[in-house]
């Protein structure tokens, strides 16, 4: 067996409230021994399609036929019924959806408060002074999801041709975090429908600045720190860019920013729950206080255990 260090932040109040509270700041959070009270993760979902897969591996792990064509008709038969997996796992679990509540309540905050007024204000006086005009577009290029399906196409055929197990199973998660990432983009812009600095309507959050982060956390769980840190910084400039250009306001690039995380570290991590520095994080509830939100778990082996 192994023991848990459980560290949380929160005051008495419903969990996706309190998650905001304390991403938004608005409170001084205190640290507590807290109760787990979801971690589960859903369950893989059974092989599919005509691959080779060993019976104890998830789907994503099959390995690519021997000829392009016949593995791409393979995975788009079976692609809908992976997105819908990919769905649930992503928006049904509890950790994810606190997350999601943070971010969207940080969002709000920035809004209402009229942070996205002043750094709209900021941007305007200082348009351009940071990457210059080039480099702008050059970012807003690097961020746009049409490069990012293409860069997973090279990942896929790339897999494929070498039978590069590894590298064609990059290519399906990102394929995978990029069309679940674009629908939801598109479905929280309908929903929202508020207008950018430049006038046009419906961003938040921000397509460009969620996709980025989206690559990014499929990248970082996949290849580790080397890549996922320099993939995060682009995905920051991208962000920036997007600010700098007047396309968006601080609260759609945060909102896209926390939605492209959750989406592509989940379905990079095969829908288990998201993990960070080693640890889980988990919701958690402390029945002394009532206090709810988020607890990164991390197990210790019982030999480091004081005796």
């Amino acid at each position: 067996m192994a023991g848990a260090i459980h560290l949380a932040f929160g005051r008495p109040t419903l969990p996706v409230a309190a998650a905001f509270v304390a991403a938004a700041g608005c409170t001084a959070p205190r640290s507590t021994l807290v109760h787990e009270v979801a971690s589960t993760a859903l369950a893989q979902r059974p092989p599919g399609g005509s691959g080779t897969v060993a019976e104890d591996e998830p789907d994503s792990a099959r390995a690519p036929l021997d000829r392009l064509w016949p593995t791409i008709q393979r995975d788009l038969r079976d692609f809908p019924s992976a997105v819908w997996e990919d769905t649930k796992a992503v928006y049904a679990q509890p950790a994810n959806l606190l997350i999601l509540g943070a971010g969207y309540g940080t969002s709000l905050t920035l809004q209402r408060t009229g942070v996205d007024r002043t750094v709209e204000r900021h941007f305007a006086r200082h348009r351009g002074r940071t990457f210059g005009r080039d480099g702008n577009i050059g970012l807003n290029v690097a961020g746009n999801p049409a490069v990012h399906f293409a860069a997973a196409g090279l990942w896929y055929v790339a897999g494929q041709q070498t039978g590069d197990r590894k590298t064609y199973e990059v290519g399906t998660k990102l394929f995978r975090a990029l069309t679940l990432n674009g629908l939801s983009v598109l479905l929280g812009q309908l929903l929202s429908f508020d207008a950018a600095p430049n006038g046009e309507w419906g961003t938040l959050p921000s397509g460009h600045t969620s996709s980025t982060f989206a690559v990014a956390a499929v990248l970082d769980r996949e290849y580790g720190p080397w890549v996922g840190v320099p993939m995060y910084g682009l995905a920051g400039m991208v962000g920036y860019a997007r600010l700098d250009d007047d396309e968006h306001y601080l609260s759609d690039v945060v909102m896209g920013a926390v939605m492209g995380v959750v989406i592509g570290h989940t379905i990079a991590n095969d829908n288990r729950p998201p993990e960070l520095f080693g640890g889980s994080i988990v919701p958690y509830v402390n029945p002394d206080s009532g206090s709810t939100g988020l607890a990164w778990r991390y197990p210790i082996p019982n030999g480091a255990r004081r005796r």
